[in-house]
């Protein structure tokens, strides 16, 4: 079926998907970027050929599967934005982060999960099936970051843990949302979050898919109105709106001033962040054409579209 389903939307011979699919692992270029902390992250980017089937399966098959309404990373309509606003009115706030998302489903996962859902849904679904697809999204053996197919199906086999999640979160008056692979938690009842941490702990260590996943301790935090409260890179303010936070807009203050100086590649980046800004924080903007010039601030936010 998944077979047949590529080629009626791409009109490449059958032989020669199945080719792509079997030998996907060598179809993939390997890349690091620097994380915050000064560690790597491998970005593994697939070629165009295999990116080309990636795609027609993400949006025509993968697309059919569950994805919960907590889940507010990589859909259409929902953004860092969007996430953080569901926590802004709150005064407590539990941030917690799986260790190695992507890498910790695994292929065995997929297969598993792929079989349950596309044999019940697709009456002419096969195992062979099930086996093809599983090997298009893994690189190896799992799940990878750069694959265009990793996003919705990490949502997708994540929903039955962020089912679980949100029950335990509305019998404790408590705002759950799943942004990848932080997780955040918020209400505004003092010490309802430490216990929402521990059984946490209980559900994803007794998950049945994706089986490997576990919480990276050193990366648990808990704040209220007397810690900074930080939801997807936003900071949550006393006043309940969103900011980006003093040291961003000092670092943007300072390359506004120095605009004439940076090269083309700090420019793209300055004004497709200034941009960003206008929607999180736009009195921050307000504030820059009263401090430099609105033909400035203007020049910079248009700087992208005119290149």
């Amino acid at each position: 079926m998944i077979l047949e389903e590529i080629q009626k939307r791409t009109f490449l011979d059958i032989d020669y998907i199945r080719s792509i699919i079997n030998r996907s692992n060598s179809l993939y270029s390997k890349f690091y970027i620097f994380k915050r902390d000064g560690s790597k992250r491998w970005i593994h980017h697939p070629k165009k050929e295999l990116k080309l089937i990636q795609r027609v399966v993400n949006d025509n098959i993968l697309d059919k599967l569950k994805i919960h309404p907590s889940s507010t990373a990589y859909r259409r309509g929902c953004s860092v934005k969007k996430n953080a606003l569901l926590h802004v009115n709150n005064d407590f706030l539990l941030r917690m982060d799986f260790k190695s998302f992507f890498d910790s489903i695994s292929y065995d996962d997929i297969e598993n999960f792929l079989d349950k859902e596309f044999s019940i849904s697709e009456p002419n679904w096969t195992y062979s099936d099930t086996k093809l697809l599983a090997k298009l999204l893994c690189y190896k053996n799992s799940l990878v970051m750069g694959a265009v197919t990793s996003p919705c199906i990490s949502n997708a086999i994540c929903y039955k843990l962020d089912k679980k999640l949100s029950g335990l979160c509305q019998n404790h008056n408590v705002i759950y949302s799943r942004y990848a692979d932080d997780l955040y938690f918020s209400t505004s009842e003092r010490n309802t979050l430490f216990f929402i941490e521990k059984e946490v702990l209980k559900i994803v260590a007794n998950l049945e898919l994706p089986s490997g996943l576990t919480i990276n301790k050193n990366k648990t935090f808990h704040s209220s109105r007397k810690r900074k409260k930080q939801v997807t890179g936003l900071i949550l303010t006393h006043d309940k709106k969103l900011s980006i936070g003093r040291n961003k807009k000092r670092t943007v203050k300072s390359k506004v001033h120095n605009w004439a100086t940076l090269n083309e590649n700090e420019r793209s980046y300055l004004s497709g962040y200034i941009s960003y800004i206008h929607s999180i924080e736009p009195q921050f903007i307000n504030r820059l054409c009263l401090k430099y010039g609105a033909d400035l601030v203007g020049e910079i936010i248009s700087y992208n579209s005119k290149l």
